[in-house]
C-alpha cells in the first residue's frame, strides 16, 4: 500500500531514503492534524522517529515510524511501549503513537487492546493508507479505478506514493481474468496520469515493486500496448523420457515411490508439523516430485495451488497467489488481510495443500522470503487442514548473507524429507523407459555404460540417454564407436552448445548471470541492447532458456551453475583405471610432442585398433594428460613443458590423487586396516552401479594397487596397504617421468621369474639344505630364481611340501602382476602382453614366448589356472569396461 522513491536514492541507501521519506509524509500528516512534530529526536539515549506536541491541547507526543512490508508483531509494539514508560506514559505526560505501513499481528492487537487506556494509539496498514489519502487529499479509489477500467485495466492494488518531488497515487493492475500485476499507473493529485517517461523509468528502476511491470501513459487516453502477466499455476514438465531440460511429467516419472507415500500418509495423517520441506542437490528431480506430488494430491479432490517461485516478481504477486489459492472475493492489500484468507479457507471442509517450487530462489530477495515465511507461520499457527509444501536446494552455490536470511525459524516449522539420487534399481527402470521408446534401441553394453558414467543421477542419466540418441540417431554414429575416447561430463555440457558462434556464447553467460528475470528487467541491465531479443529468442528456440509467465531462467540450475560458474555438478569425480602404468606412460611418450591428430590418424600411425588407441586417450584424459576438441586431441602445452622437465611422474600423481576413488581410499586407510586381498571388495562397494565378474574386480584391484603403489601414494607394511606420507622431493626426482615404474609391492628385481618347469619345484624342495654348487641341471635353475628374490632363508626353515608350496604361492604368484597373466589366461587373450609388463620391455621375442611358456606352466602346476592348452597371442588385455564384460 505504500511506495517510496527519493531521485539520489540508489541500490545502497534504499533504506535510508525508505525511512526518511516515511517520517517525512508522517510529518505532513500530523501537522494537518493539528501537531508541531520533529523528526528524530533522542531522549535517554534512545532515539525516536517523531517527537511533538497537540496545537490545540499541548499534549506532548511521541511517535514510532514503521515502513516495514510484513506485519508488525507483539513484541515489537511492547518495545515501544517500554521505551515510552521512562518518558511518563503512566502519568499521562506523553501520549504514545505508533504508525505503520503493514498491518499488525492479531497478537499485537490483543496486547494494544490492554494498554491502550495508558495512552497509546497504532495506526497501521490499511488504516494507516486511508487516513493518508483522506488527510493528504489524495485521489479517492472509485475515482481511480474508473480510469484504470477506461483505459481496459482492472485495478488491483493501490499504493501511495510518497517522493521527494510529492506525494502520487500508484494504481497496480493486470488484464481482465488475470490475477498477476501487469501494469501500473501514477496519478498526481489531481487525478491526471503522469506521462513524465524519465520519472517512470526511474520508479520502475528503484521501485522493486514496480520493476517487473509496464508503465502505462494517458496519451490523450489512448492506452499503450502492454503485454499481460500471468503466475503459471503448475510447473511446465517434459514430454518424453529423454527430455532433461524440464522435470518429468507424471508419466514419465520412475521411482521414489517410498518417498512419495510417505508425505501422502504425513498429510493424509493430519500431522502437527504443517510445513513441508523437500530438499536436494540440483538435477535429482526435486521438481518432478512436486509435480507427481501435487497430481496425486488433485487425484484425492484436494485444493491445490503449485507454482514456481521465480515467477513471483514481488509481495504483490504474492498476494496474487494467495488470491487464487484461497478463493476470496477480493485480493488482499496485506498480510492482515492475507491471514483473514487463510483462516477463511480453513473452513472450507477440504484438505488444502500450497506448494512452491524453487524455494531457494527466494534467499535473494528477502522480502519475498519474508512473505513466505510469515504464510509458513500462519499456517502453523493455525494447525487445521491446511499445508505449506515448499522444495528447495541444499547445495547452494553461492551461500545467502544470512542478516537478511535465516532458514532457522522455517525448519524448526517443518516436517523434512531428503530427496537422494536413484538406487541401481530406479536407475535401471529409468534407462529400461527410455530404451523401450527410443527408435533405435540401445545395445545393453552402452546402457551399463551411462549406469556406471551416471551413478545414479537423474538429471545425468536422462542427459547421458538423450546424448547417445543424438549421436545414434542424427550423426549416424555405431554404437559400437561410441566411447571409443571416453565421455566427460563437460562435453554434454560443451554439447548444448555446438552451433552458436562465439559472442553468441559470451552472451548467454552474461544473460544467465542475471536469471530469472523477465524482459523488462534484462533490458534494464542490458541497457536496452537491440541485440537482447534476438538472442533471447534463438536461446528460448533452443530450449538453453525456459519462458514461463513472463519469466526467463536457464532449462535448469545445473546448465546456470556451468554456463555462470563453470561449476559441474555435484559429481564425484571417481573412476577405475582400467590401464596399467607402463602402457599408458609409454604410449604417452610416444603423443606427447605431436600436434593436434584424430584418433584414426593415432590409429594409422601406429598401427594399432582405434579402440586400444581409444583405451590408452581415456586412461590419459582421466589424468589430464591429453584434451579433446571435436575430433581433435591434443596435449596441452603445459603437459609438454612438465614432461621435457622430467616432472611427469609428479604430475600424474597429483592427478591420481584427484580421483576421488584414491582420495577416499587414502583417507579410509589411514582409520582401517586393508590387505591387498581386501581391495576388490572395497572398490565394488565404491562402484556399485559397476557390474562385473569376480575375476574383473580383481583385475581392477591389481591396476588399482599399481598405480597408487607406483605413484608413491601408498606403500606396503606387514601386509598392509599404508599411506606415503613422507613424499618429498627425493621422490619427486625420483619418479621423474615414470620410465622405471615398479611394480606392486616389490621393485622389478623382486618378482619371481621361472626358468624351470614347477615339476622342479618338488625336486628343489626335497635337497633344498643343500648349497648351490652341489646341484646342477633344472633344479639349479629353481635354486637360483629363488635366490634372485631373496627367498632361500624363508624355505629352509619350511618342513612341509604342502606349507612350503602355499608359500611360494601366495607370495609370488598372487601379486597383482602375475593375477593379471592368470586373469588374461582365463579370458584366452593378451597373456603375452601381461608377462611382457613383468619380463621387461627389452625382451626379445623369442625370449618372452619362452617366459610366458614357463608362467603358464607354474600357474596350471599350483593349481591357479586350468590345465589345458593355452594359446599366445599378439593380443593384448584391452580396457575392461562394462562394455566388454556385460
Amino acid at each position: 500500500m505504500f511506495l517510496f522513491y527519493h531521485s539520489e536514492q540508489e541500490s545502497k541507501n534504499a533504506k535510508y531514503y525508505k525511512g526518511k521519506l516515511f517520517e517525512a509524509v508522517l510529518a505532513r500528516y500530523l501537522k494537518k492534524v493539528g501537531y508541531t512534530v520533529e523528526i528524530r529526536c533522542k531522549h535517554n539515549s534512545l532515539e525516536y522517529d517523531l517527537e511533538g506536541v497537540n496545537d490545540t491541547t499541548g499534549q506532548k507526543i511521541i511517535g514510532e515510524a514503521k515502513a516495514h512490508e510484513t506485519t508488525i508483531d507483539g513484541a515489537t509494539v511492547s518495545s515501544f511501549v517500554g521505551k515510552l514508560l521512562p518518558l511518563g506514559l503512566l502519568t499521562k505526560d506523553v501520549f504514545g503513537l505508533f504508525l505503520s505501513t503493514s498491518a499488525i499481528t492479531a497478537e499485537a492487537e490483543d496486547y494494544v487492546g490492554k494498554v491502550k487506556d495508558l495512552g497509546l494509539r497504532i495506526i497501521s496498514g490499511k488504516n494507516m493508507y486511508d487516513t493518508l489519502v483522506q488527510v493528504l487529499d489524495m485521489p479517492k479509489e472509485e475515482r481511480i479505478e474508473k480510469i484504470v477500467i477506461e483505459k481496459g485495466y482492472q485495478p488491483l492494488f493501490y499504493h501511495l506514493l510518497t517522493t521527494d518531488m510529492g506525494d502520487f497515487i500508484v494504481a497496480i493492475c493486470g488484464g481482465n481474468g488475470t490475477v498477476a500485476a501487469s501494469a501500473f499507473m501514477v496519478f498526481d493529485k489531481n487525478e491526471k496520469i503522469i506521462d513524465d517517461v524519465e520519472f517512470l523509468e526511474k520508479l520502475t528502476q528503484n521501485v522493486k515493486e514496480l520493476g517487473s511491470l509496464n508503465y502505462i501513459l494517458n496519451e490523450n487516453t489512448e492506452t499503450r500496448e502492454c503485454m499481460m502477466r500471468t503466475i503459471p499455476k503448475g510447473i511446465s514438465y517434459g514430454r518424453t523420457w529423454t527430455d532433461y531440460r524440464l522435470p518429468a511429467a507424471p508419466t514419465y516419472y520412475v521411482g521414489r515411490k517410498e518417498l512419495i507415500e510417505q508425505i501422502l500418509g504425513y498429510i493424509d495423517g493430519n500431522r502437527e508439523a504443517k510445513v513441508i520441506q523437500i530438499k536436494s542437490r540440483s538435477g535429482v528431480g526435486k521438481s518432478s516430485t512436486l509435480a507427481l506430488l501435487a497430481n496425486k494430491l488433485e487425484d484425492k479432490n484436494y485444493n491445490v495451488e503449485i507454482h514456481d517461485v521465480r515467477d513471483i516478481k514481488s509481495i504483490l504477486d504474492v498476494y496474487s497467489i494467495i488470491y487464487r489459492f484461497t478463493g476470496i472475493a477480493k485480493m488482499p492489500q496485506d498480510f492482515l488481510e492475507v491471514e483473514e484468507a487463510i483462516k477463511e479457507l480453513a473452513q472450507n471442509g477440504k484438505t488444502n495443500i500450497l506448494i512452491v517450487d524453487q524455494f531457494e530462489s527466494t534467499f535473494f530477495r528477502p522480502d519475498i522470503f519474508q512473505a513466505y515465511e510469515d504464510i509458513a507461520t500462519i499456517v502453523s499457527k493455525l494447525g487445521s487442514n491446511i499445508y505449506f509444501c515448499l522444495a528447495r536446494k541444499n547445495d547452494q552455490i553461492t551461500t545467502y548473507d544470512n542478516t537478511f536470511i535465516s532458514l532457522q525459524r522455517l525448519n524448526a516449522l517443518s516436517q523434512n524429507y531428503e530427496l537422494r539420487d536413484f538406487s541401481i534399481e530406479e536407475s535401471k527402470l529409468l534407462l529400461e523407459r527410455i530404451n523401450e521408446n527410443a527408435d533405435k534401441k540401445i545395445g545393453i553394453d552402452v546402457l551399463a555404460y551411462v549406469l556406471e558414467f551416471a551413478q545414479g543421477f537423474p538429471w545425468l542419466l536422462k542427459r547421458t540417454m538423450a546424448h547417445i540418441i543424438k549421436l545414434t540417431n542424427v550423426d549416424n554414429i555405431s554404437q559400437k564407436n561410441l566411447f571409443n575416447t571416453g565421455l566427460m561430463l563437460s562435453d554434454l555440457f560443451e554439447e548444448e552448445l555446438e552451433g552458436l558462434e562465439e559472442y553468441e556464447k559470451e552472451y548467454i553467460v552474461k544473460i544467465a548471470s542475471k536469471l530469472p528475470a523477465d524482459y523488462h528487467e534484462l533490458q534494464r541491465c542490458f541497457d536496452e541492447d537491440p541485440l537482447l531479443p534476438k538472442m533471447l529468442d534463438k536461446f528460448t528456440e533452443m530450449r538453453l532458456l525456459r519462458l514461463s509467465g513472463s519469466t526467463y531462467d536457464t532449462y535448469n540450475d545445473v546448465f546456470k551453475e556451468y554456463l555462470v560458474y563453470k561449476k559441474l555438478p555435484e559429481f564425484r569425480h571417481q573412476y577405475l583405471f582400467r590401464q596399467a602404468v607402463n602402457p599408458v606412460v609409454k604410449f604417452f611418450s610416444k603423443i606427447v610432442y605431436k600436434n593436434k591428430f584424430t584418433l584414426e590418424q593415432l590409429s594409422t600411425s601406429q598401427k594399432t585398433s582405434q579402440k586400444t588407441m581409444g583405451n590408452y586417450l581415456k586412461e590419459c584424459r582421466n589424468l589430464n594428460l591429453v584434451r579433446r576438441e571435436d575430433e581433435y586431441w591434443e596435449v596441452p602445452s603445459n603437459v609438454k613443458e612438465i614432461y621435457s622437465q622430467g616432472l611427469l611422474g609428479e604430475y600424474i600423481r597429483r592427478q591420481v590423487l584427484a580421483n576421488d576413488l584414491v582420495s577416499n581410499f587414502i583417507a579410509y586407510i589411514s582409520k582401517n586396516s586393508v590387505t591387498s586381498a581386501e581391495l576388490p571388495y572395497y572398490l565394488q562397494k565404491q562402484f556399485p552401479f559397476v557390474e562385473a565378474s569376480d575375476s574383473t574386480w580383481q583385475l581392477y584391484a591389481n591396476l588399482f594397487e599399481v598405480w597408487i603403489l607406483s605413484t608413491k601414494i601408498a606403500f606396503y607394511e606387514d601386509n598392509l596397504i599404508k599411506h606415503y606420507s613422507s613424499y618429498n622431493e627425493t621422490d619427486v626426482k625420483e619418479l621423474g617421468n615414470l620410465q622405471k615404474v615398479q611394480y606392486g609391492r616389490r621393485s622389478h628385481t623382486e618378482i619371481l621369474l621361472p626358468s624351470a618347469s614347477w615339476t622342479y619345484v618338488e625336486e628343489f624342495y626335497k635337497v633344498r639344505d643343500k648349497s648351490g654348487d652341489e646341484l646342477k641341471g633344472e633344479v639349479k635353475k629353481v635354486y637360483l630364481d629363488f635366490k634372485r628374490v631373496g627367498a632361500l632363508s624363508k624355505l629352509e626353515k619350511i618342513e612341509s611340501y604342502e606349507e612350503y608350496k602355499k608359500y611360494i604361492i601366495e607370495t609370488y604368484l598372487l601379486i597383482p602382476e602375475y593375477k593379471k597373466i592368470w586373469i588374461a589366461a582365463e579370458k584366452g587373450v593378451g597373456i603375452k602382453k601381461a608377462v611382457a609388463e613383468i619380463a621387461g620391455s627389452e625382451i626379445t621375442e623369442s625370449t618372452l614366448e619362452w617366459r610366458t611358456k614357463r608362467i603358464i606352466n607354474w600357474g596350471k602346476g599350483a593349481g591357479i589356472i586350468v590345465k589345458k592348452r593355452y594359446t599366445y597371442d599378439e593380443k593384448e588385455i584391452t580396457q575392461m569396461s562394462l562394455l566388454d564384460i556385460v
